[in-house]
C-alpha cells in the first residue's frame, strides 16, 4: 500500500525526497525502493533514538540512498531548491505552519511536490486526540495560505487521508473546492 500511496502522490525514480518527521521509517524505506539508486531520500527527524533505529535497518537492508538526518523539521539543513517531493506523514497537524509554508518554499524546486498523509478527524484508537486532527479541507486550506496549489485528495487506508499539492499551479489537475 505505501509504494503505491507514493507512486499516486508522484514519487518517480530519480527524486530527492524529503520525508519530515521520518520515525523509524515507514515511509522512508518504500522512498528509497522508487526513487532508486538515481534518487536520494533524507529521512529527517528530530528525535535521535528514533533514527538510530532508522539506520539499523538502513544498514541491516544494505539500502544506500537514504541520509538520515536529526533535525528540527521546520529549519532542516537540507539545501535551497534541492528537493522534487516533501513527505509529511502524520506529522503535518503538529507543525506550525508560517514556519513549514517558508522552510518547504526553501528546500523545494520549483515543480516540488507535498504529500501530506495524515489522521482523518474521527475517533480512532491510535493517533493523537480528535481535536488536533485537521480534515481535510482544514489541510487543503493551510496548504493554499502556503502558498501550494492542491491537486488530489484521497483515501489512505480507513484512518487516513492523503493530499497532494504544489509548489506551481497545476494547470490541468488542480483542486477545486466546491463549497
Amino acid at each position: 500500500m505505501i509504494l503505491s500511496l507514493l507512486r499516486r502522490s508522484g514519487l518517480v525514480t530519480g527524486h530527492i525526497i524529503a520525508d519530515l518527521g521520518c520515525g523509524t521509517g515507514f515511509f522512508s524505506l518504500p522512498a528509497a525502493e522508487i526513487v532508486g539508486d538515481q534518487g536520494v531520500v533524507y529521512a529527517i527527524d528530530e528525535v535521535h533514538e528514533i533514527l538510530q533505529v532508522l539506520e539499523t535497518k538502513i544498514s541491516e537492508q544494505g539500502i544506500r540512498n537514504v541520509r538520515t538526518m536529526e533535525s528540527n523539521l521546520l529549519a532542516t539543513t537540507i539545501p535551497n531548491q534541492s528537493v522534487d517531493f516533501v513527505l509529511m506523514a502524520c506529522v503535518f497537524h503538529d507543525l506550525q505552519r508560517e514556519t513549514l509554508g517558508a522552510e518547504l518554499n526553501r528546500i523545494l524546486k520549483p515543480t516540488g511536490i507535498i504529500c501530506v498523509v495524515d489522521w482523518k478527524k474521527i475517533a480512532t484508537e491510535h493517533g493523537p486526540p480528535i481535536e488536533v486532527k485537521l480534515t481535510e479541507e482544514d489541510v487543503i486550506r493551510e496548504m493554499n495560505d502556503m502558498g501550494f496549489t492542491t491537486s488530489e485528495v484521497y483515501e489512505a487506508g480507513q484512518q487516513h487521508y492523503g493530499i497532494v499539492s504544489h509548489k506551481s499551479p497545476v494547470s490541468d489537475h488542480s483542486f477545486q473546492d466546491d463549497k
